[in-house]
């Protein structure tokens, strides 16, 4: 995962960002990419909500993260 991670460092990226509910199925998998993600010094964001992959969380994160998209 590292080389792919530094592969995309190097391509340059403009933003990286995860969201994820603490009880979601895909939780653990997430804190993986964001330890590799800080580990490969690459500026991201985690966003942790409560709740699991449900529509409230969807909700939630489209509306954070287009936020940023458009800046």
């Amino acid at each position: 995962m590292d080389a792919q991670l530094l592969g995309i460092k190097k391509a340059g990226y403009k933003l990286y960002w995860i969201g994820c509910g603490t009880s979601d199925f895909a939780y653990a998998g997430s804190q993986v990419l964001d330890q590799a993600l800080t580990r490969n010094g690459m500026e991201h964001t985690f966003y942790k909500s409560t709740g699991g992959h449900e529509w409230k969380n969807w909700r939630l994160y489209l509306n954070t993260f287009a936020q940023l998209l458009f800046k």
